[in-house]
């Protein structure tokens, strides 16, 4: 949780896993390897963040003409491989705000544990790690693919005492029409996207993907179809 100093850990962490059936294994250091920017992957994921408003450039034009915010429409399935997952991480679905707001501080934090993350965990599909085609779980001592990324990005942001209501994971399909995913940092200026095939965090209009469904940010452990941005506009 947040400190009264202001100043966030920033360490991770992961937890080795053995498959699909993982449980209370012990931490272990990240293996050093950049993930590289295309995936072989045919479902790969990223993040969505949304920034504050202190956050970098405001994305102008594209923000005035689509919206500075995702808007969610009808219930959706979920993505192949999310089943359960909310048993095994409860902070993934867990849908109480904090009330706390995002800081300049904060947002340098946030970039850098974004390229750290990129920059330390290998990228391994779920095929050859657990034998399944979809697995949503944190990398492993091997490393993990796009949504396990993902999702260690919104456990360590959510250590650092980042409001959990402001964090969602969304499907994609990216500037080559591939299955990917995203995770969501809401703030007052927008949604932003964090993505584990570029360190930049733009506003989600500046991404130039075609964002599918996203977590429903009441109710995270269901999810809301978006069809908006690339091929859908």
């Amino acid at each position: 949780m947040r400190k009264s100093s202001g100043r966030m850990k920033t360490h991770i962490s992961i937890s080795k896993v053995s498959g699909p059936a993982r449980s209370g294994l012990p931490a272990l250091p990240i293996r050093i390897g950049r993930a590289p920017r295309a995936r072989r992957s045919t479902f790969m994921f990223g993040l969505i963040v949304a920034a504050s408003t202190s956050f970098g450039p405001t994305a102008k034009a594209a923000e005035r003409a689509t919206g500075a915010f995702l808007k969610s429409g009808s219930e959706i399935s979920a993505p192949d491989g999310f089943s359960g997952v909310c048993g095994r991480l409860s902070w993934m679905c867990a849908s109480q705000s904090n009330g706390t707001a995002i800081s300049d501080a904060d947002m340098d934090a946030i970039r850098k544990v974004n390229t750290q993350i990129n920059r330390q965990v290998r990228y391994i599909e779920d095929v050859d790690q657990y034998s399944v085609e979809e697995y949503w779980a944190l990398p492993s001592s091997r490393g993990g693919d796009c949504e396990d990324i993902a999702m260690l990005k919104m456990r360590e942001l959510i250590a650092m005492g980042i409001d959990p209501a402001r964090l969602f994971l969304a499907t994609v399909l990216d500037r080559k029409n591939r299955n990917h995913a995203v995770l969501v940092l809401r703030t007052a200026s927008g949604d932003y996207v964090l993505d584990n095939q570029t360190n930049k965090i733009v506003h989600w209009t500046k991404t130039r993907y075609s964002f599918v469904r996203m977590q429903n940010p009441t109710s995270r452990n269901r999810w809301q179809k978006l069809m908006v941005g690339g091929v859908f506009s």
